[in-house]
């Protein structure tokens, strides 16, 4: 018995059958997100928590700036500072967001939470542990945090100024009748000193009401600066923990747990929020296409596939409008790509396979402009074969053969070209073996059973490569195995039992 699944992006796990009787085959790759990816995990090296905060600080230099760090049309080129994108992003929250960045993975922070902590400092206007300010700076936080003391003791100080003016003109004045007229000096002096402490009276009066307005004005903003804290603090924790990646691990899980469905409850409840919001710039449209995509997959990771499919329908429409009005722009083109594969895999899941390939087709098409316009980028090369790879599998589960085959052999030569440019990319050689072992079961089904051997063998090939070369990734070995598997039970179908062992 064969099973197939698709490459369909974010939004299904590849699950594995791990009997020995049966064939096991995978699917297509699932679309990757280079641009977020840390150095590690492009080189096939193992992830642990400093690769986790990598992922932070690239998604917290997409808020910052609004833009992935890296292109995904290319190789990695050398990381911009946010505040050479956005001016006004503060030294402070850049210097965080490049040490979680950084290349080497002991020079980022030691974890997650070293990372939240300083953010923590930033947003209660403290200093922060990688970021040393100027003295101008610092005095001027002091002052914030003083404000009373500073107002209070330059008030005080205009006062003594001016009250010395006062008794410098007083003074010459009467020096000059002093001789003649000392007992109307000191009953000028007495009626300056009772107008001096109606003045001040009236000063003190005036110094408590504005002290009350003052602590008033601050604590008014003191509960505005909590709430905008408070905001962005959710807004930050849901961008996070709804990255690519994120959802990609997900994705990859046979069962959730209690908290990642609440989680992800949450995500669709902030999704649909953001999918309301009024849309008018090609921006503005841009995130809400992403909105419905996203809440789409989110929807399908918790199993209600119906409203997810009505999500993608929704990003759908949104993506061929920008298409419409923006046709230079290749992003948007490969998302309306992207949206219609996966709107393909999801119906494929619920046995409406005829609309499923119509969506694959769509996708296909769009892929194939894509490549034909900037033949230079690699991701949309590895999206269009992984297309190839989901409608050979759907036409193979039709009884459509021939046309199966035919499209598993573009996927082939697309990774193999993929491989030869790119030699250092494990994915496209892991891509590569997967679409050898899919067409070694459709070679199988149809009785060549000599061609579908020799399938099978290319990707065991590859398989051991990528095991000798990678061995901390569990699923090169899981595949590997998966290959074995399908191998050892075509020789058996064929009497080499012994061989098949």
């Amino acid at each position: 018995m064969e099973q197939q699944a698709h490459s369909q992006g974010e939004v299904s796990p590849t699950v594995l059958d791990d009997r020995v009787d049966e064939e096991l085959t995978c699917t297509g790759s699932q679309l990757g997100t280079p641009e977020y990816m840390a150095p590690e995990q492009r080189q096939g090296q193992p992830a642990d928590e400093r690769t986790d905060v990598f992922l932070l600080g690239a998604t917290l230099y997409d808020l910052l700036t609004g833009r992935a760090p890296f292109d995904r049309r290319a190789d990695r080129p050398a990381l911009i500072r946010p505040r050479e994108r956005k001016l006004w992003v503060p030294a402070a929250l850049e210097a965080i967001c490049l040490h979680a960045m950084a290349d080497q993975p002991q020079q980022r922070y030691a974890s997650a939470e070293a990372l939240a902590q300083d953010i923590e400092r930033w947003l209660a206007d403290e200093p922060v542990s990688v970021h040393r300010e100027p003295w101008t700076q610092r005095l001027a936080r002091w002052a914030r945090r003083h404000r009373t003391l500073v107002g209070t003791t330059t008030a005080a100080s205009l006062v003594g100024v001016a009250l010395l003016l006062l008794l410098f003109v007083v003074i010459s004045s009467k020096n000059q009748q002093l001789a003649q007229a000392n007992r109307e000096l000191e009953s000028a002096l007495e009626r300056e000193e009772h107008e001096r402490q109606r003045a001040e009276e009236a000063a003190a009066l005036a110094e408590n009401r504005r002290q009350d307005a003052e602590r008033s004005r601050e604590l008014a903003e003191q509960q505005r600066q909590l709430a905008e804290r408070a905001a962005n603090r959710a807004r930050t924790v849901i961008e996070l923990v709804a990255s690519d990646a994120a959802f990609d691990q997900l994705a990859r899980k046979k069962e959730l747990t209690p908290q990642e469905k609440q989680l992800l409850e949450a995500l669709v409840a902030y999704y649909e929020e953001y999918a309301r919001e009024a849309a008018a710039t090609p921006q503005q449209r841009h995130r809400q296409a992403s909105a419905y995509f996203n809440l789409g997959r989110t929807l399908y990771l918790l199993g209600r596939h119906e409203a997810s499919q009505r999500a993608l329908r929704q990003a759908l429409q949104a993506y061929e409008l920008l298409v419409q009005d923006h046709p230079q722009v290749p992003e948007y083109r490969q998302e309306l790509a992207r949206t219609h594969n996966n709107l393909g895999v999801l119906l494929q899941g619920t046995g409406r396979a005829a609309e499923a390939e119509k969506h694959f087709r769509q996708a296909l098409q769009a892929y194939e402009r894509l490549v034909q316009d900037h033949p230079q980028v690699p991701a949309y090369r590895q999206e269009l074969a992984a297309t190839h790879n989901n409608l050979g599998v759907l036409l193979q589960d039709t009884g459509r053969a021939a046309e199966a085959e035919k499209h598993f052999r573009q996927a082939l030569q697309a990774y193999e070209l993929l491989v030869q440019d790119h030699p250092q990319v494990p994915a496209y050689r892991h891509e590569l073996a997967r679409t050898h072992n899919n067409l070694g079961v459709l070679l199988k089904a149809t009785g060549r059973t000599a061609e579908a051997e020799k399938a099978y063998r290319q990707a065991l090939q590859l398989d051991e490569q990528l095991v000798a070369e990678h061995p901390q990734v569990p699923q090169y070995r899981q595949e590997l195995a998966m290959t074995h598997n399908n191998l050892g039970v075509l020789l058996q179908t064929t009497g080499r039992t012994a061989e098949a062992e």
